[in-house]
């Protein structure tokens, strides 16, 4: 009997010991020696001083469970809810400050359930939204796998393209100075030819302009022999006329002769002032029907005239134009000619355009972390961005971030600040950097740039958040944003596999609270109270699991499938 006293009074004083101790230093609080060293190794004391209400040694670890010692923590378990750390001044104060009243002797109720209903639902969210991220990480790794082969396939090609460009712009090169070789030789030759061309079209113009003189020469001379016989014609029309008022045959001829010559020409003049039709002529034409054949001539010497005056200035006009056109056609000539080299400049530079970027890629595509296992190729060239208020963030994955003021025009200079260009990842590739950003004006005055560091998270699809402004006046690192970004490429496996193991603690201990709950009620105390069963939302976390990851045979993960 004696030593089972003993026995029960050493139990009873290691459990008074252990009050208000983190589990982790719980190795430091057994008590197995009969001693006790402080935490910071100044001391060691008699197990039996630990917890005696008296502050032995200075960092007051030996007192976690009471208010002895001012620098002392209490540790509140918190089954059922979240872990607490107090400080030993708020232990045995007669306030409840842990949900399970371990930090007073009596008088608090155990209200963990309910004070960690939120914290549970949302470790319970945590671990669906780590499973969706896995998912959509795998389909995005195998959308981007043909894109990562062929990676591999494009830097094996830019060493044959690269030479291969460079030796097509030095054939450019000799092709261009060929060209310009033949067009010298062509603008040369055709010079030549003009000169050589020059008296022939001297000559031609020479002779129009003589057989203009000599035409205006015969026209004249012909108008003079006209005036002559039209002189002649009315003399001998004179003769015929007094022939008729006198008896002389010789004068007069034979008078029935005369009159049917009479009555002939009567007849002669009728006709000629009507038409075909017996329409009567108009003035112009009964004019000239009543001209006579030396003003008919006369008439038509004009008209020859006119023409050798105008085929005279139709021959200048054919040599001005000959050598209108021949300029004209040797300008178009080189303008084809130059429009020819500046396309063979044009292609030559496009062609160093794409060498010098397929280098520039080249080198990139060798140099960039992807991340251990190329997980974060899937991002390059993505955009992530976010709204708050006005502005909009922008985060482009290997490249740069930016922020635009949506409140002002797009093209203000003003409304896009720079926030760096991509410094790449950090440590464990849990954030990215972007650096060498716009200027940023500090406090004293200075001048420096803006950076951003956007913690990495798992998450189902990218999203850009929690996104921190620095206040000049109010941080030491003024010009440096911070973000969060959720992306599937950081989820993976052992994440999950520890949220499970956590929900399937967190589960065990609400539904043992809530039993020893339902037990210590019904003793007595009043009716249960109305908590929502521990594992109640769980069935919908397995199946996600079940449906959207691959076990990997870990026991955490099949124990929190157990308890669920």
């Amino acid at each position: 009997m004696h030593g089972v006293a003993l026995l029960l009074v050493a139990l009873l004083g290691v459990g008074a010991s252990s009050r208000g101790v983190d589990p982790s230093l719980a190795s430091h609080y057994t008590g197995a020696s009969g001693t006790f060293a402080c935490l910071d190794g100044s001391s060691a004391i008699a197990w039996e001083r630990v917890n005696d209400n008296y502050c032995d040694c200075k960092d007051g670890s030996d007192e976690p469970g009471t208010p002895a010692c001012y620098n002392g923590t209490f540790y509140c378990a918190n089954k059922g809810s979240e872990p607490r750390t107090l400080s030993s001044s708020f232990v045995d104060d007669g306030v409840c400050d842990c949900c399970d009243g371990t930090d007073e002797p009596s008088g608090c109720a155990n209200t963990c359930l309910e004070a960690g209903r939120a914290a549970f639902e949302a470790l319970q969210s945590r671990v669906v939204t780590v499973a969706e991220g896995i998912i959509a990480k795998e389909a995005a790794t195998k959308a981007h796998a043909y894109a990562w082969a062929r990676r591999d396939d494009r830097l094996k090609a830019l060493d044959v393209v690269i030479p291969g460009k460079e030796a097509e712009v030095e054939a450019l090169k000799i092709k261009r100075e060929r060209a310009r070789e033949d067009h010298t030789i062509k603008m040369q030759l055709e010079a030549r030819q003009r000169q050589r061309e020059a008296p022939i079209r001297a000559a031609a113009a020479e002779a129009a302009r003589v057989a203009a003189e000599e035409a205006a020469a015969a026209a004249a001379a012909a108008a003079a022999e006209g005036e002559v016989k039209e002189r002649e014609s009315e003399e001998e029309r004179g003769r015929r006329i007094a022939s008729q008022w006198t008896a002389d045959p010789a004068a007069a001829g034979d008078k029935q002769e005369g009159q049917q010559e009479q009555q002939e020409q009567q007849q002669e003049e009728q006709e000629t002032l009507y038409d075909e039709d017996g329409e009567p002529l108009s003035e112009r034409a009964r004019a000239r029907a009543n001209q006579t054949d030396w003003e008919q001539f006369a008439e038509f010497v004009g008209v020859l005239r006119k023409y050798f005056w105008s085929w005279g200035d139709w021959m200048k006009m054919v040599a001005k134009e000959g050598i209108r056109n021949d300029l004209t056609r040797r300008r178009q000539g080189d303008n084809s000619q130059g429009s020819y080299i500046e396309e063979l400049m044009k292609t030559r530079h496009r062609n160093k355009e794409e060498q010098r970027q397929a280098a520039v890629n080249r080198a990139r595509m060798e140099e960039w972390d992807f991340g251990p296992n190329e997980e974060f190729f899937p991002l390059a060239g993505k955009c992530i961005s976010s709204e708050e208020g006005t502005w909009q963030t922008e985060l482009c994955m290997f490249h740069m971030a930016h922020q635009l003021d949506t409140s002002m025009d797009i093209d203000y200079p003003e409304a896009h600040v720079l926030l760096g260009w991509w410094k790449g990842f950090g440590e464990g590739h849990r954030t990215a950097g972007f650096d060498q950003g716009g200027a940023c004006t500090l406090p004293n005055g200075d001048e420096s740039q803006r950076s951003i560091t956007a913690s990495l998270e798992c998450g189902p699809t990218e999203l850009l958040s929690q996104l921190s402004v620095p206040d000049a006046f109010k941080t030491d690192r003024p010009c440096t944003y911070t973000a969060t970004l959720a992306t599937p490429m950081v989820c993976c496996t052992a994440e999950h596999a520890a949220l499970a193991a956590q929900l399937a603690v967190a589960t065990r201990e609400r539904a043992e609270l809530q039993a020893r709950l339902s037990v210590s009620d019904s003793g007595g105390t009043g009716a249960a109270p109305t908590v929502v069963d521990a594992g109640e939302a769980a069935p919908e976390v397995a199946v996600e699991l079940e449906a959207g990851v691959e076990s990997d045979g870990t026991a955490a993960e099949s124990g929190v499938k157990d308890e669920l």
